[in-house]
């Protein structure tokens, strides 16, 4: 549990699915809810219409953590983005020829 929760007024967690109309799953992620806000925390993945999986990455209370990593709809990796408390660090682009990589500030 995380400073800003035992902080606040923690209640709980959930999960969320929303989904394409002919029912593959769109979107998965997880809130959490403090002081009657809910905020998202933990996994957070969105699917093309082809189920093949679009993005994924780490939410913490919030803010983009850690690894994201976004696909083209074939499935390859399109981009790497590297965040810490909500700040982006690090991006990676790949298309079929050329990986380039750029450090943010």
């Amino acid at each position: 549990m995380t400073e800003n929760m035992k902080k606040n007024n923690f209640e709980s967690i959930k999960t969320y699915s929303e989904f394409y109309e002919d029912g593959t799953t769109k979107y998965k992620f997880s809130v959490i809810k403090i002081n009657d806000e809910e905020i998202k925390n933990g996994e957070c993945r969105k699917y093309y219409p082809n189920g093949k999986l679009a993005y994924e990455g780490l939410y913490s209370c919030g803010s983009k953590e850690g690894k994201w990593i976004y696909y083209y709809n074939t499935g390859k990796i399109k981009t790497i983005q590297y965040y810490k408390e909500g700040k982006l660090l690090k991006t990676e682009n790949f298309n079929e020829k050329i990986t380039t990589f750029s450090e943010n500030d």
